[in-house]
């Protein structure tokens, strides 16, 4: 919701602000956006829902043909971030703490 109501006043505020960059332009929209109260946010929600629903359904069919082709190609799963034990693997030691020793 935010993303479409930025773009639609982008154009606003940089021409009200010409001397402002991009960043502090994009700061300038944030504020209004905090400042603006549900029922007007309520329009850029709506407008934003079927996008959402799109994104998920894209993600889910993405997820469905990665997995197709990671075993197509005969790759391993994707590894777990974490081990059985709940710890994080350790990364292995450089060339420079290998020395230090």
């Amino acid at each position: 919701a935010y993303m479409i109501f930025a773009e639609r006043f982008r154009c606003e505020v940089s021409a009200a602000n010409p001397e402002l960059n991009p960043p502090e332009v994009s700061k300038l929209l944030h504020q209004r956006w905090k400042a603006m109260g549900e029922e007007w946010k309520a329009p850029f929600e709506t407008e934003a829902l079927p996008d959402a629903e799109r994104y998920r359904t894209e993600l889910e069919a993405y997820k469905i043909a990665d997995e197709a082709f990671q075993k197509a190609e005969g790759r391993p799963a994707k590894p777990a971030a974490r081990s059985e034990a709940g710890k994080v693997p350790r990364k292995p030691r450089t060339a420079y703490g290998l020395f230090a020793d």
